[in-house]
């Protein structure tokens, strides 16, 4: 069973950053409470969904160490804006949850991962579900997620696909997603006007990430 530990490992890898920052992102924001704590060495917890999470929009966020653990509730409240959807045929559709598309329609095209449109509408409950689905996320090789700072605005997104489906190859076949969660940036963040700064994961990081939960019960 994974513990924070191994979160932080792996963080170090998937953010970029070295084993000693990695250390300090992960001890900050422990003791604000966004890691789930209790005893140490064998007897310290398992990491759940949520732990992971917060792990991730570390790995995302753009401020020094020291501020970072302020970001993951920023990010975790990002609301989800549009849908864009490949029904198989190569071409993505906006799907407006507040349009006449509506939740109830956008739920009969979600993938696997998210069992329904209930509890994704933030970034941190849509993580949370990609997370707890086990081996139905993170399948193909152009799944990835990104944040994006420009021009006063903050947006996250998070695409995923089903396991055969490639960029433009396809008249009709396997289908895609973008879930895109955006809202005003948050005060500390890098940018301004004029400038864009982006942090992007890809597929491989986040099946290691995944596989941290998947190996719960073993």
């Amino acid at each position: 069973m994974a513990k924070l530990r191994d979160l932080q490992e792996l963080l170090s890898r998937v953010g970029y950053v070295t084993p000693a920052r990695a250390n300090v992102l992960i001890m900050n924001t422990r003791k604000l409470g966004y890691f789930t704590t209790g005893g140490r060495g064998s007897s310290a917890p398992d990491i759940c969904a949520s732990d992971v999470t917060n792990g991730l929009l570390l790995a995302l966020q753009f401020n020094p160490p020291i501020e970072a653990p302020e970001s993951i509730p920023a990010l975790r409240s990002l609301p989800l804006f549009v849908v864009r959807y490949d029904p198989g045929d190569g071409t993505f559709r906006d799907l407006d949850p507040e349009t006449s598309y509506g939740a109830e329609r956008i739920s009969k095209t979600l993938p696997p991962c998210f069992p329904a449109f209930q509890g994704i509408e933030f970034l941190g409950g849509a993580l949370d579900t990609v997370f707890s689905a086990g081996g139905a996320a993170f399948v193909n090789r152009f799944d990835r997620i990104a944040h994006t700072v420009r021009d006063g605005m903050s947006e996250v997104s998070l695409e995923i696909a089903d396991p055969d489906w490639s960029q433009g190859a396809w008249p009709e076949g396997p289908r895609a997603w973008a879930f895109v969660f955006q809202i005003p940036v948050f005060e500390t963040a890098s940018g301004g006007f004029g400038t864009r700064t982006t942090r992007t994961i890809y597929a491989e990081a986040l099946r290691a990430l995944a596989d941290l939960i998947r190996r719960e019960g073993e």
